[in-house]
């Protein structure tokens, strides 16, 4: 009677065991499943040439394509652009973007507390490419943002 309590109450721990192995695989699963929701690849916008090398590197041309850098790297893309290469074709004119707050800066800076007096950066949210102006101009840049830090054409930069 003992010997079969004793295998009873083994097999229960091994259930409960497993049950626990299960719970941890997928929590693990959905904790890569949610970092790989956060970081995007770079798809450059219509019309916009190179392939961020040093011998062929995104083209910018339109204030657009400028902005939607800014997008991509402000939402948390900015490691994938270390190591990359980009370019200024021609002078750009941002003054569709001098409304309300104006021109929102490539890159911004994010920072984690770590204690009460203590922060560190998420680059995460950092330019880290190679940015070539090319003697090129960019005209009109108006930003308004009297509450914010670390503002220009560029917000958030970090070395790759």
């Amino acid at each position: 009677m003992k010997a079969e309590k004793h295998f009873k109450n083994e097999a229960k721990l091994k259930n409960k065991k497993s049950k626990n192995s299960f719970k941890k695989v997928v929590l693990l699963g959905l904790i890569v499943y949610s970092f790989s929701l956060d970081a995007q690849i770079w798809s450059p916008p219509d019309n916009m040439q190179g392939n961020g090398s040093s011998s062929n590197p995104y083209e910018f041309t339109t204030a657009a394509q400028l902005a939607y850098l800014a997008d991509y790297v402000n939402n948390g893309n900015g490691d994938s652009t270390s190591n990359k290469y980009y370019k200024l074709m021609n002078d750009i004119d941002l003054s569709k973007y001098s409304e309300a707050e104006g021109w929102i800066p490539i890159g911004k800076r994010v920072l984690i507390p770590i204690s009460d007096s203590v922060s560190t950066l998420d680059s995460k949210y950092s330019f880290k490419g190679n940015f070539n102006g090319n003697g090129k101009v960019v005209k009109n840049l108006k930003i308004n943002r009297p509450t914010e830090d670390y503002i220009g054409f560029f917000g958030g930069t970090d070395a790759p």
